[in-house]
């Protein structure tokens, strides 16, 4: 009897028992509320295959993506200071402090970047210098077009300024008749 439970009994159970899934297999979607498998939603970089929400992306997961080829170092942040003005209240200022520092963790406002490389700092012509050079010319290629057409636009205007005014005493002149 001994053997039978001991031995045979968890063994059997192990076969039959249900298998427990992990409760962060699936996701819902805010949007169509339509079930979203864990890993498709993260290869899609947190946007529904169904109706396309963009959910919500935790900062150091959003990093590498506004980087080139994934590259940043996080800056260490100043500390503020445990209470400068003294500060009565219901609640101590540095346990405040403390417990939004515990909430926050890495909020997009508190992280500071330093990219290896700038844009700015690529050897040769600057991409963003060359752009601006390019809407300045547009600019002044337009500005030039409109006041060499001037010279044949005012007359033209006076022209067809003059044949309305004509056309519109017309009926008067004839009913004078």
């Amino acid at each position: 009897m001994n053997w039978l439970t001991n031995f045979v009994r968890p063994k059997l159970r192990a076969l039959v028992a249900r298998k427990e899934t992990p409760e962060n297999l699936w996701l819902k979607c805010p949007k169509c509320e339509q079930m979203l498998f864990m890993r498709d939603w993260e290869a899609n970089q947190e946007v529904c295959t169904h109706c396309g929400h963009h959910m919500r992306i935790r900062p150091l997961k959003r990093l590498p993506f506004l980087f080139d080829d994934g590259k940043y170092e996080l800056q260490p942040l100043p500390r503020v200071p445990a209470d400068p003005l003294k500060f009565r209240d219901t609640e101590r200022y540095d346990a405040r402090l403390k417990w939004l520092e515990r909430r926050t963790a890495l909020s997009s406002i508190q992280i500071a970047l330093h990219e290896p490389t700038s844009v700015l700092d690529q050897p040769g012509p600057s991409p963003i210098a060359e752009a601006f050079a390019e809407a300045w010319r547009r600019a002044v290629g337009v500005v030039a077009w409109c006041i060499a057409s001037l010279g044949v636009l005012v007359p033209l205007g006076l022209l067809i300024g003059g044949m309305v005014m004509v056309v519109r005493r017309l009926p008067r002149l004839r009913g004078a008749e």
